[in-house]
């Protein structure tokens, strides 16, 4: 990884994201959002907190591909610009559509003590 301290740091929090998402480790996912996450959507830390916990349970084979991720630090905030396509297989017994996705968004984190958290993840607009 290339660029400042402060970037490449960024960078390996939303590496480590991917991961917990994909080994669907709930707390490896959450051990990165703030307390004080908040997002467009209005989901607060424990809304997040279903919504992976829901996605986790309901899917398996979640797989992942990311292009590198823009990363722009600015203090104690920094933004991430992820480039992503998602495929995902229903855990059998349950009655959802396989996903296919891709898209873009844009995560917002801010440090916390010596550590970078998500304080929002939100879709481009």
């Amino acid at each position: 990884m290339t660029g400042t301290s402060e970037e490449v740091a960024v960078a390996r929090v939303m590496n480590d994201v991917h991961r917990g998402m994909q080994s669907r480790r709930v707390f490896k996912v959450l051990s990165h959002v703030s307390k004080d996450y908040y997002d467009a959507e209005g989901r607060d830390y424990a809304a997040i907190e279903d919504y992976v916990s829901t996605i986790l349970r309901r899917y398996r084979d979640i797989r992942i591909d990311r292009e590198r991720p823009r990363v722009v630090v600015d203090g104690t905030e920094a933004r991430v610009v992820e480039t992503f396509g998602t495929r995902a297989e229903p855990m059998l017994g349950v009655s959802e559509v396989p996903v296919f996705l891709q898209g873009q968004v844009t995560v917002y984190l801010r440090k916390e003590g010596d550590r970078w958290k998500i304080i929002e993840w939100g879709h481009m607009g």
